[in-house]
């Protein structure tokens, strides 16, 4: 887990910002020039987990506050070179990872969707346009932003 939370996004970010220094820059929305050059964004995936404890949770807790340390600092090492970083902290999500756990702890559905105002799981697609609204010139003002996405999990949280 801390191998591919920690490790991998901060791997990833890494070369991703290196590739991304070596374009040139473009103008992030013709519309508004003003909003000035890019050379890309960067998303990445923590959880609800980087503002909140869960117990017996320790080394996902950990390793999601490392990707969320990660991703604000890939943001002010790269906004000199027009890159937006951001991160995208949603809470339980529908996957089949999520769906396979569900299945063989019981109550385990019962238990994330009581600390859930909304009632219900995230959807994919709704995380999904979490990124492609942080990868488009409509977040262009946004750097080191945690969009956390849990449907009041965070506002209702009792640990």
């Amino acid at each position: 887990m801390l191998d591919v939370n920690v490790n991998g996004t901060f791997l990833v970010t890494s070369l991703i910002s290196s590739a991304m220094k070596a374009q040139e820059p473009k103008l992030l929305d013709v519309k508004f020039p003003a909003h000035g050059t890019t050379r890309g964004a960067i998303v990445n995936l923590a959880s609800v987990s980087s503002f909140i404890s869960v117990p017996s949770m320790v080394q996902y807790t950990t390793s999601k506050h490392a990707a969320l340390g990660i991703s604000k600092t890939a943001a002010i090492d790269n906004v000199a070179h027009n890159i937006r970083v951001n991160c995208v902290c949603p809470a339980w999500t529908d996957t089949p990872m999520v769906q396979r756990a569900m299945e063989v702890v019981p109550g385990l559905e019962q238990s994330f969707l009581a600390g859930v105002p909304m009632g219900r799981l995230a959807q994919l697609e709704e995380v999904a346009n979490a990124v492609i609204f942080l990868c488009s010139p409509k977040s262009s003002f946004m750097i080191g932003s945690s969009l956390i996405m849990d449907r009041g999990m965070s506002l209702a949280c009792k640990t």
